[in-house]
C-alpha cells in the first residue's frame, strides 16, 4: 500500500489522485483522517489500466487526509507494487446549493449540523447518547446497535421515530461507513419527517434527501453504496423500485434536466424552485 497525505486545512475541494499503473489492475483507495479513527471519506475500487485520475469531493473535508492506494491482487489480498501515485491535488468543488430549498427553516439549520456529526461519528460515544444541534430542534440518539421492541437487532442503520422526530443510530453499521454514506443515511431519515409530505413514504424520502447531498457535492458512488447495503439486508420487490428510480433520478440531476425529476406524482420538496 502506497500512502500519502494532503493538507486540505478543513476546506471543501474536489481532491484529485492520479494513478499510474502499466497493465490493468484492480486498485483500491482510501482517504482518511489523519487524527481520527473510524474516519473514511471515501473506499473505492476501480480497474486501472495507464494513467486516471480518481476525482473525490469533500464538501467536509479533514485537516490532513491520509491518502492510502493499494493494488488488490486477490480477494483481501494487496500489493504495494504494479502502480505509483503520480500526483494529487486538490481544485475547486463542484456543487449545486442552489438546488437545496434554504427556504425550509428545518433544512437550513439540519445541513450544517448534520454533516459535522457524520464526520465525528466514527469516534463518538454510543451506548444510548444523545447529540442536539444548537438550536436544540434535532435530537440524534446514538445506539452500539438498534433494537425491535422484543430485543432482536435491526439490521438497519437509523430510524426516525414517526411522531418525535428523533432519529436513532446503529454505531455497529455507521462506524464502518464512509462519511459520505452516513449523511445519505441520514438525510433519508431526515427527510422522512421534516420534509417529506407523505411521512411513510421511502421513495419521496429517498429523493428528497438524495436532492440535498448531490447538491452539496458528495460523491454519487457513496448514495449508491449506502442504499445498496440496505436494500441487500431488505431484498423486496420495492427496494428494488427504489434502486431503479435511485438511479435514474442521479443521472437527471446530474445532466441538470430538473424538469423531469418528478415521480409518480412526488413532489421533492427539498428541491428549490431553481431546480424544478
Amino acid at each position: 500500500m502506497q500512502v500519502r497525505e494532503f493538507n486540505t486545512n478543513g476546506n471543501a475541494c474536489l481532491l484529485n489522485i492520479e494513478v499510474y499503473t502499466n497493465s490493468p489492475e484492480n486498485i483500491r483507495l482510501i482517504i482518511s483522517d489523519a487524527d481520527n479513527q473510524f474516519t473514511k471519506y471515501v473506499d473505492r475500487r476501480r480497474v486501472v489500466d495507464g494513467l486516471e485520475t480518481f476525482k473525490i469531493g469533500l464538501p467536509i473535508a479533514p485537516k490532513k487526509a491520509v491518502i492510502k492506494v493499494a493494488n488488490e491482487v486477490s480477494s483481501g489480498m494487496y500489493s504495494p507494487e504494479g502502480f505509483r501515485i503520480e500526483d494529487v491535488y486538490s481544485t475547486t468543488l463542484p456543487t449545486r446549493t442552489y438546488c437545496i430549498n434554504y427556504n425550509n427553516e428545518y433544512i437550513r439549520k439540519f445541513l450544517p449540523f448534520i454533516q459535522k456529526f457524520c464526520a465525528r461519528a466514527g469516534y463518538l460515544e454510543a451506548g444510548g447518547e444523545t447529540y442536539y444541534d444548537s438550536s436544540k430542534t434535532f435530537t440524534i440518539r446514538y445506539f452500539n446497535e438498534l433494537r425491535a421492541r422484543s430485543g432482536r437487532v435491526l439490521t438497519t442503520p437509523a430510524r426516525v421515530h414517526a411522531k418525535t422526530g428523533i432519529i436513532e443510530i446503529s454505531a455497529e453499521y455507521f462506524r464502518k461507513y464512509t462519511i459520505p454514506m452516513r449523511l445519505a443515511v441520514m438525510l433519508h431519515e431526515f427527510s422522512h419527517f421534516y420534509v417529506n409530505e407523505d411521512i411513510d413514504n421511502e421513495i419521496e424520502a429517498d429523493l428528497n434527501g438524495l436532492a440535498m447531498y448531490l447538491s452539496l457535492g458528495y460523491p454519487r458512488i457513496s448514495a449508491f453504496n449506502s442504499f445498496i447495503g440496505v436494500f441487500q439486508n431488505a431484498p423486496t420487490s420495492m427496494n428494488a423500485e427504489r434502486y431503479s428510480v435511485l438511479e435514474d433520478f442521479i443521472a437527471k440531476f446530474e445532466s441538470g434536466d430538473y424538469k423531469k425529476l418528478q415521480y409518480k406524482g412526488i413532489n421533492v420538496n427539498a428541491l428549490s424552485k431553481d431546480c424544478k
